[in-house]
Order: C-alpha cells, then sequence, then structure tokens
C-alpha cells in the first residue's frame, strides 16, 4: 500500500512502521530459530549453526539480484508479494513439520536476562558480536563509493559486494564443525585476528605501505567474510555454556536458558546492524572522515575485542586452575558479580 501514500511525511512515516514491523517479525524468528536449535541440537550448537548461515548467506546473495528481477517485471509491489508469499508458505510448513519441545522452565526469563548480561563473559562475547556485525555493515553505504576509482560497471559492483557473504557462507559450516570439535574460543581469538588484519588492509590504511587495488580489495573482502564467521559461529555457544555453568542456571538443560541466551545475543546482532550504517553514514555525509580511518579504527577495535578475549581466558583458566586445586566450584567468571546465589525465580 505504499505507493498509495502521495503526502510526503505520511509517505515516510508509513515506512518506518513497516520496517519496525518487519525488524520485530525478524527478531522473533531468529531468536525462537537459535533457541529450537540449540534444543534439538544441544550437543553441536555450532555445527547447527553454521549449517543455519548458510542460508543467511544464500539470502544475502540472492536478495539484490533476485529482488532486481523481480522489480524490473512487476514493478514496487512485486518483490514484496512474492516474498510475502513464500514466508508465509515457510512458515506453514516449521509450523508443521518442526517437532516440538519443550517449554518448561524452572528459570524466570525476566531475572535470568537481568543476570545474563552482567556475567563478564557474556559482556565481553556479546559486545565482540556488535562489533564483528558493525565491521561489514558500514559498507553498506561506503563500499561502492570506495571502488569507484575501478570504474567497474553495476554487475561487477555487485559481485564485489557478494564476496563477503560468500566468504561467510564457505567457512560458518567448517567453522561451526571445528569449534564444536576444538573448543569455541580459540576460533573466536583467530576470527578476530583474520576481522582485524582484513579491516586494515580494506582502506588501505594510511600507515599501511599498500596501494589500493582491485586484487587487494577483493582479498580483504574475502577475509572480512572469513573472520566474521570465524569469530561469530563460536560466540552464540560461548554465551550459551557461560549461561548454562553460571551458579543460576547449575548445567541444566533448560528451554529459558536457550531462549534468553538467543534473545541476548540477537540483540547485539542488531546493535552492529544498526551501528554499522551510521559509521558508514558518516563516512558518506562528512568529507573530513577518510574511509581509510573509518576501517582502520574498527580494525583496531576488533584487535581490542581480540584481547579482552584473551585477556578473559587466561583468567579463566588461572581460577578454574585454582578452584580445581582447593574443591571450589569453577568458573567464577560466568557467575554475575552480583553473589546472590539463588536461582532468578521473580519476574
Amino acid at each position: 500500500f505504499l505507493p498509495e501514500i502521495f503526502d510526503h511525511n505520511m509517505f515516510v512515516a508509513f515506512c518506518i512502521v513497516v520496517r519496525a514491523i518487519e525488524g520485530m517479525g525478524a527478531a522473533a524468528y531468529q531468536t525462537a530459530g537459535f533457541s529450537f536449535a540449540s534444543t534439538v541440537f544441544k550437543d553441536s550448537v555450532a555445527t547447527t549453526l553454521g549449517f543455519l548461515e548458510i542460508a543467511t548467506s544464500l539470502g544475502f546473495m540472492a536478495g539484490p539480484p533476485v529482488g532486481g528481477l523481480l522489480y524490473k517485471a512487476g514493478g514496487f509491489r512485486l518483490p514484496f508479494i512474492v516474498l510475502a508469499s513464500l514466508m508465509i508458505i515457510a512458515g506453514s510448513c516449521i509450523a508443521y513439520f518442526l517437532p516440538s519441545v519443550s517449554h518448561e522452565s524452572n528459570i524466570s526469563p525476566t531475572g535470568l536476562m537481568k543476570r545474563l548480561i552482567l556475567l563478564p563473559r557474556v559482556l565481553i562475547i556479546c559486545i565482540g558480536v556488535a562489533i564483528h556485525i558493525t565491521s561489514f555493515s558500514y559498507l553498506d553505504p561506503t563500499l561502492a563509493i570506495h571502488i569507484k576509482p575501478f570504474r567497474l560497471t553495476r554487475p561487477e559492483v555487485g559481485l564485489i559486494f557478494l564476496i563477503i557473504p560468500a566468504g561467510y557462507g564457505v567457512f560458518a559450516p567448517l567453522i561451526g564443525y571445528a569449534s564444536d570439535k576444538w573448543g569455541f574460543r580459540k576460533f573466536i581469538v583467530l576470527g578476530n585476528a583474520v576481522l582485524g588484519v582484513s579491516l586494515l588492509f580494506l582502506g588501505p590504511a594510511p600507515f599501511i605501505p599498500v596501494k589500493l587495488t582491485l586484487a587487494q580489495t577483493i582479498l580483504s573482502n574475502l577475509g572480512l567474510g572469513a573472520g566474521v564467521a570465524i569469530a561469530l559461529i563460536p560466540s552464540y555457544p560461548d554465551v550459551l555454556e557461560a549461561a548454562k555453568k553460571s551458579r543460576y542456571c547449575r548445567d541444566e538443560e533448560d528451554f529459558a536458558t536457550n531462549s534468553v541466551t538467543s534473545g541476548l545475543y540477537s540483540a547485539f546482532i542488531s546493535l552492529g546492524q544498526i551501528i554499522g550504517p551510521i559509521v558508514g553514514g558518516t563516512f558518506v555525509s562528512s568529507s573530513d572522515v577518510d574511509f581509510d580511518w573509518i576501517s582502520a579504527i574498527l580494525g583496531f577495535i576488533v584487535f581490542g575485542e581480540m584481547a579482552l578475549v584473551i585477556i578473559l581466558t587466561v583468567v579463566e583458566r588461572v581460577l578454574a586452575s585454582k578452584d580445581k586445586s582447593s574443591g571450589a566450584e569453577p568458573d567464577k567468571l560466568t557467575i554475575s558479580i552480583n553473589s546472590n546465589p539463588e536461582r532468578p525465580n521473580e519476574s
């Protein structure tokens, strides 16, 4: 119905409302999907998430060209009609075919959310998630301007934009399987390293003696996609593990734990999706802000996150070693700074 609104202010207002409703639906679907996957595939959460993210990368890759073809064939309405129809069909299939899971829980989701965000391990990893998403979402309004010197055609520019989701889709299932087998934390650190280096070379950073070339841009974008996959895929099971090991959950398999963790993880993904375009828009609108420096600064922020994760890991191991020798409860860093040991049953 948006094309029928001719008043400018009213059109903008309804666009915002429609996008907000769309965001609510996407948040509900993503949160429920992560929670369901971690409940059904509790012994291989990272592997499952990695394979699910193949669909995400395919969506990012197919969306622009398919949307363009539908727009060309039927105008503004057709892409939305086709997509809405497919979503209704998919939703019906999901409701009918997916197995049911128990929703019973002894934990208040509201109380758990309040305490979960205070766990240092959860907070550090979730901030990293927002940084990872920011590190490629800021390219939406900026990358096309950055590669203008190459004088690429529109299809060629489109192919450049496909490199990040392609790299993400290729590495996501591999990293999911590997992190389930060998541990989450080492891959989070490795992903931050790859992502930080790729951001420094994307500009390239003014202090790096490398000229801007098409090959360097392609490799940097590929590194961005790979780095985000390597760091992001193990982050969710790491946060989920921290929640389950906390004194509030006591290693119990609880649907509320999976749901709250999924919601928190999705919230920080959304935060990165908000910050990224704002950072990119600042570059577009301000001639005083240089793309090279924005990429370099983001790269150093990623390296800072990597340092925090390394420090967190070292401290956790030291505390676990001390607790093991003294017979005390391990993993103190997964316990909130609130010393109340009771489980959150309040609303």
